[in-house]
């Protein structure tokens, strides 16, 4: 049987890219909505929702130092992969 025959190849993703055309901040979420085809919207409602949420879930245990340090923690693991993953080339 062909290895190249259409049946055996599945699609594959374009690989992940911050979005230029759709940024609020560094089109992380854009990009990442983009990649996993959702609307950009609900991927930074999620993205802020799962980051507070998350944070006050921890509050109590430690009179909201943990909250705080989870809020940096979320904060910095958005910066690093906005520095480590690639801008789009603008549309045009």
């Amino acid at each position: 049987m062909n290895q190249n025959s259409p049946r055996n190849q599945t699609p594959m993703r374009p690989p992940l890219r911050r979005s230029t055309d759709q940024k609020w901040l560094t089109g992380m979420c854009a990009g990442v909505a983009d990649w996993a085809g959702y609307s950009p919207t609900w991927v930074r409602g999620v993205y802020v929702a799962f980051s507070v949420v998350s944070s006050a879930l921890f509050a109590p245990l430690a009179e909201g130092h943990v909250m705080l340090a989870l809020l940096v923690l979320f904060v910095l693991l958005y910066l690093v992969a906005a520095i480590s993953i690639p801008a789009d080339s603008p549309s045009q």
